[in-house]
Formats: structure tokens, sequence, C-alpha cells
């Protein structure tokens, strides 16, 4: 029996070598220079995510696809650990294996968006155009009126119905919460939102300027994804860059704003400033995600996160899970 991780970025990687966690095989959706510094004892099968593709290489990709769950298939016996499962070929993978033999890792705060979930967010418009939905279906072959996809800003979302998951990899538990910090003393966690929704970057920036100084806030912490031109605006509007973060952190909506409530740092969020520049769908996600684990985003309260909070998102999108660390070997010290 073998033990197989499926994953489609490198931060999902880096969470298995953090966690030692021994695998023989890796199945990899995404480029695959990102798994050049894998052990050349692990049987790798790397293949390109589907969604950015062309027609063509769908078509092309789904043949090599279809190869891979035939060998897939012959080894009725490996257990396999999900990281994320939103990109289809990660879900259509999970559907072809034994419900009991694959566990599913939440990697993101976007993870708990699932057909089940969007049906629970007031407000949110989940009518879809008929003809571009059924032309996407066929693309992609999946039925277009099955309750195991929906649609959510123009992408599909793929059920987990009563499948296995575990604790958010981006949850940690702490001891206890560091003292606060003068608020002089925050640094703000950026997020390329203006990529992402393509907002005018020198409109997004005063914005974002605007909302810093407002709450005595001197210090970013810039994303990898950040442009030069953003970067620039940023310093001239006397913001300085910090390559670490602080105990007193200030953002938006990030995962990484997560990752440090539930570490001990004390977070606050001033997403509703900036909320209604948002496409609608994800204003409704946002302030659904909020609610139910009851954080501030108008920079009032510090956020108090931790893994058993997330437990009400298991029964949202109807999945089993007791919260228990992923049950795989970890790579002794003296292995390493």
């Amino acid at each position: 029996m073998k033990t197989v991780v499926v994953a489609n970025h490198p931060y999902h990687l880096s969470a298995v070598n953090k966690q030692r966690w021994q695998y023989n095989k890796l199945i990899y959706f995404g480029n695959e220079n990102d798994t050049h510094s894998i052990s050349p004892t692990i049987e790798k099968h790397c293949l390109p995510l589907f969604e950015p593709l062309p027609i063509r290489g769908k078509l092309l990709l789904k043949v090599k696809f279809l190869k891979l769950l035939q060998q897939i298939a012959q080894e009725p016996n490996n257990e396999f650990i999900f990281f994320g499962c939103q990109d289809l070929l990660s879900w259509k993978l999970l559907l072809s294996i034994d419900a009991n033999s694959a566990t599913i890792v939440p990697d993101n705060i976007e993870f708990y968006l699932r057909p089940e979930s969007i049906s629970q967010i007031p407000t949110l418009n989940r009518s879809r155009p008929k003809l571009r939905s059924t032309i996407k279906s066929i693309l992609y072959g999946v039925p277009p009126s099955s309750n195991e996809i929906a649609e959510f800003s123009g992408r599909f979302i793929y059920s987990l119905r009563g499948r296995h998951t575990t604790a958010p990899i981006f949850i940690q538990e702490f001891s206890h919460r560091k003292n606060n910090c003068s608020t002089s003393d925050c640094t703000y966690i950026s997020q390329p939102y203006y990529i992402d929704y393509n907002i005018d970057c020198k409109f997004w920036t005063e914005t974002i300027c605007k909302s810093l100084k407002r709450y005595n806030c001197t210090k970013i912490r810039f994303h990898p994804r950040d442009s030069p031109e953003y970067r620039e605006n940023i310093r001239r509007n006397g913001i300085e860059e910090s390559k670490q973060d602080s105990d007193n952190l200030i953002g938006l909506f990030s995962t990484h704003l997560f990752q440090c409530a539930s570490s001990g740092l004390n977070v606050t969020s001033f997403m509703n400033d900036v909320i209604h520049l948002f496409p609608k769908d994800y204003q409704c996600f946002v302030t659904w995600f909020a609610s139910t684990l009851n954080i501030d985003l108008n920079n009032s309260n510090t956020w108090t996160v931790n893994a058993a909070k997330f437990r009400h998102f298991d029964k949202s999108i109807q999945t089993s899970s007791h919260h228990q660390p992923v049950k795989i070997n970890t790579i002794s010290q003296k292995a390493i």
C-alpha cells in the first residue's frame, strides 16, 4: 500500500515538508518545475492545471488524465491525501477512488466555498447563464444540472459531500496570546486584490493608504504578487516596507491573516472599508464567512481564530471531520 499526496500549489509541498510526512507518490497538477526539490525516491506524476489551458490543451490533457486514472485503478489499496481539491482534475481523481481511502486537507479560506455552502449565503446570485454554463460543462465533462457542482464568479466549485476532511493547514493553535502592541507598531499585510479584480492600481493605493493613515499604520508587508507600480505608490505615501510580521497586524481578508490570528498574533481587518469595490458574489462570501466565524471587519476587534471555529464549516459543506491530524508516517530526524 502506498500513500499518495495530491497537490496543485508549491505551498502544499511546503506543508508536506514542514510536517515531515512520509509518502510514496506525488500527483501534482501544476508547473512541473515546482516539484524539482522533491526526493528522487518519490514517484511523481505531473500534469498541468486544466482550468487555464486553451481548448486544444484541455482536450490533450484529458487523454493524459485518463491514463493516470487507469494506472491508479490498478493500485486499489492506496491512501490519498488531497490538498484543497478545488481544481477539476483533483476533484475527478477524488471521485474515482473509494471515499474511505481519501483525506482532504483544507488549504485556504476559499476551500469552504462549495455548492452546499453557497446555498446558505444570503443574497448570493445563484443563477447561471444557461448557454455559457452548458458549453463550459461539456468542455469540463461535468453534468450541467448536477448538484455536485456550482458556479461562483465565473468558475466551477465542486462538492465534497460525505468526504473526510482534516483541520486546516493554515490554522495554528497557541498557548497564549501576545500582549497588545500600540497601533503605531502595526504592520499592514498587503493583498493584491487590485490585480485579481482589475481595480486601478493608483485608486487602490490611495484607498488603502487613506485607511492605513486613519488607523496609524506606517508599515507594510508586501505580497509576492504586488506590482512594482503599487510598491512605488505605497512608498510615496510614506508607508515603510517591513520584511517580517509584527505582533500587531492589520489587513483585509487573506488566509495569511487567519494563520497569524490562530498563532496568537493580534489581527484586525478593515475589509469593510473596501468591500464595495469587489464583485457582489465575493462580497456575499466574505460577509457570510466572517459572520460564521464571528470576526470583525471594521478594525474594531481583534480576531479570535482557532480550529474549533472552523468545525462550523464541516456542517456547511457536509463533510465528515474529527479534525484529527493526517494519519501518515513522519520522517524520522535521522532520515533528514
